[in-house]
């Protein structure tokens, strides 16, 4: 992570739980995620039904600034949590190096839906065990404290929270397009 005052930078954007820091943030848009996979991989290995079975399939696992992203908790309807310790052959601190991998049908993997949104909506994903919820981060511009945010900082960041703030452009559902009679 950049050093934002030492860098000059007026504005990032961070996802995720925010370390205690000098910056100033504020909250663009909720960061929802889900497990998904490819419908080859589940017609292979069959689809988990309850969170323990993904014990037994191959999850492919981010790592985050601490490590491997590898206990995965899952909480029911029922509110009961349940945390399963996951395995598989890929790991990586890149998300869009797990995205491909899942896309090619090689596991299970815990992304969210801004950056799948497309292969969910086209079928080249399906959510897997749609009826445990994950929990939840931000998504934050975040910005070096001085007395003043500069008003072009503050306009950029009031845009981004209109357009994203409610329910963000990848959590909408596209309207089907009017079939040609």
């Amino acid at each position: 992570m950049l050093d934002l005052a030492r860098e000059g930078l007026d504005l990032a954007i961070r996802i995720g739980a925010l370390e205690d820091s000098s910056l100033v943030s504020r909250k663009i848009a909720t960061n929802r995620r889900i497990l998904c996979a490819a419908p080859s991989y589940l017609r292979r290995h069959g689809t988990p039904r309850t969170p323990e079975d993904l014990a037994s399939h191959a999850c492919l696992v981010l790592w985050g600034r601490n490590g491997p992203i590898d206990s995965w908790s899952l909480r029911g309807a029922d509110g009961r949590e349940h945390v399963v310790h996951v395995r598989g052959r890929l790991q990586s601190n890149s998300g869009e190096v797990i995205r491909d991998a899942v896309l090619a049908g090689e596991g299970i993997a815990l992304l969210s839906t801004w950056h799948v949104c497309d292969d969910l909506r086209t079928g080249r994903l399906r959510t897997v065990l749609p009826d445990y919820a994950l929990p939840e981060s931000g998504i934050y511009a975040v910005m070096p404290q001085r007395r003043l945010v500069l008003p072009r900082v503050r306009a950029f960041v009031d845009l981004l929270v209109e357009a994203l703030g409610r329910t963000p452009p990848w959590e909408r559902t596209r309207r089907a397009s009017p079939r040609a009679r």
